[in-house]
């Protein structure tokens, strides 16, 4: 990879494959900071995407989020902008993760580990797609990217980033509710979830800036 930035268009899905190096937010970027408002509009633009198609009719054509910059660092990915639009969508993944997991638990299982977080049932740890500065990483670990347990409970918002990671949950899941629950079967509903899983992963795009990591740049914040 040049030092010289060069910008791609990536789909949501291939930024986020577990398969590739993780993305890690430098200590020294700001806090999680959209709002409700934010969060709903990335909801209503997706909606109105899969809208636009017929349920049995396959989603075509692409959706932008916006662009993000990514600096290659040893074996990691240091996300320098764009961390409002990743942390969403990987939200919004997790969210899709828990509402499928009642209706098939195979589609959460493969959502968690493409996306968000992979386990090595060998060693026993876990490896996260994206990681965020030391303020937040805690509170998104536990509340976002890791599958619900029962009997667990969720901790509670600490600071104001906290609020509008768990605002944001909030959200995608009363939407999603309402968009899939009103279905008039649960095959239906899963179908429904599933369109907007598609839509999320293939169909939306970020333009990424990418460069390599440099000494005119600071360095970043190490997996906690």
């Amino acid at each position: 990879m040049s030092d010289l930035y060069t910008g791609r268009k990536m789909t949501i899905g291939a930024l986020l494959d577990t398969s590739d190096p993780p993305i890690v937010v430098p200590e020294w970027q700001r806090n999680y900071s959209w709002n409700q408002t934010s969060v709903a509009c990335v909801w209503l633009d997706l909606q109105a995407f899969v809208d636009r198609f017929p349920p049995n009719q396959r989603l075509a054509g692409e959706r932008t989020l916006g662009s993000v910059h990514l600096a290659q660092h040893d074996k990691t990915q240091v996300l320098l902008d764009g961390q409002n639009r990743i942390a969403t969508a990987t939200i919004l993944l997790a969210t899709l993760r828990d509402y499928v997991a009642g209706h098939a638990g195979h589609h959460a299982v493969r959502l968690q580990q493409k996306y968000i977080r992979t386990f090595d049932p060998k060693t026993g740890e876990a490896s996260y797609k994206l990681t965020l500065n030391r303020f937040d990483q805690g509170f998104f670990q536990r509340e976002i990217q890791d599958a619900p347990i029962k009997g667990v409970a969720t901790p509670q918002p600490q600071i104001e980033s906290h609020k509008f990671i768990w605002q944001a949950k909030r959200v995608f899941s009363e939407r999603l509710e309402q968009c899939c629950g009103s279905r008039a079967s649960p095959a239906q509903a899963l179908a429904q979830a599933l369109r907007v899983e598609t839509a999320l992963t293939e169909h939306t795009v970020v333009t990424a800036t990418l460069s390599e990591w440099t000494a005119r740049l600071r360095y970043p914040v190490e997996h906690p």
